[in-house]
């Protein structure tokens, strides 16, 4: 005894279907894991960066006071 040709259609394409989102899903679920860590290495390149670049302006304020730097040719306003 077997199923009929349509039933076997229908359970061999849900079959695909099915395992097709079941591969999506991990897809998503791993990009999910690499965007949380991205995420997490940015934030703290940042607080890291933000940290440096506050640390050079208070070094360059102290040295020539209150004043504006050109960052293409270096010179104080």
């Amino acid at each position: 005894t077997c199923v009929t040709a349509e039933e076997l259609n229908r359970l061999k394409a849900n079959r695909s279907d099915y395992f097709s989102l079941k591969n999506d899903l991990s897809e998503i679920l791993i990009s999910e894991e690499r965007l949380k860590t991205h995420k997490q290495t940015t934030l703290i390149n940042y607080d890291h960066t933000l940290n440096n670049l506050k640390i050079v302006e208070k070094e360059i304020q102290e040295k020539y006071g209150d004043v504006k730097v050109n960052l293409e040719t270096g010179e104080i306003s």
